[in-house]
């Protein structure tokens, strides 16, 4: 019986092995830009641990690179099925979501992910300009809502980074808070163009002509 045991757990630290050489070497490669290399490493760590809610993770975000975006949705719910209060699973899956026009869904699981962790600033921010951007009548209904979460994500950064403002200026707007969309609309506006974030800055800019003319953004347009 101690013979047996001693050889399972050889056997388990050679297979532990195995996974930390395989997720590491997908990693490098990954990093390296040599993408169809390092999933193949993540697949070939799956085999060895299927369990695993880390690479299903690390895989998908590699398969949406590929645009083999079937493929990470399923990773992705893989490992949030793995682990139910992985954020970032949340948020890559909301994010995929969009994509493909499914607002409704990619906000609740930005609500699941805040629920997990209340500061998470991307999950704030992403939720905050859905809310604020959605059609007429459901930015009413979100307004007060969305103004509170780009104020909030304000506070987490700072109020220093152009996506953030952006997004507070559109809350602002979606309140009818128009001579405030204004003033944060350019602040963000200035952020933005001083990092030579120039396509951004139009955007901004274009959105900033729409709060002085009393009207707010709307993504669906």
């Amino acid at each position: 019986m101690e013979w047996r045991s001693s050889s399972s757990t050889v056997q388990k630290l050679r297979c532990n092995a195995r996974l930390r050489s395989a997720r590491n070497y997908a990693i490098m490669l990954g990093r390296a830009g040599r993408t169809g290399e390092a999933i193949q490493e993540f697949q070939m760590a799956l085999q060895l641990a299927p369990g695993a809610a880390t690479t299903h993770f690390n895989l998908a975000n590699l398969l949406v690179k590929q645009h083999a975006y079937d493929e990470a949705m399923a990773h992705y719910s893989e490992a949030l099925r793995l682990d139910p209060v992985f954020v970032e699973a949340h948020c890559n899956i909301a994010s995929l979501l969009l994509e493909t026009g499914r607002t409704k869904d990619a906000a609740a699981h930005y609500v699941a992910a805040l629920q997990t962790k209340a500061d998470h600033l991307p999950a704030i921010v992403s939720l905050a300009w859905i809310y604020a951007t959605a059609s007429s009548e459901a930015g009413s209904q979100h307004a007060t809502e969305a103004v509170r979460l780009a104020e909030q994500a304000c506070r987490i950064s700072g109020c220093k980074q152009s996506g953030v403002l952006d997004t507070l200026a559109a809350a602002y707007a979606n309140a009818g808070r128009f001579q405030d969309a204004i003033k944060i609309g350019k602040e963000a506006f200035s952020i933005a163009k001083a990092a030579g974030e120039d396509d951004f800055a139009d955007s901004i800019r274009a959105r900033i002509a729409l709060y002085e003319n009393g009207s707010p953004f709307r993504g669906d347009k």
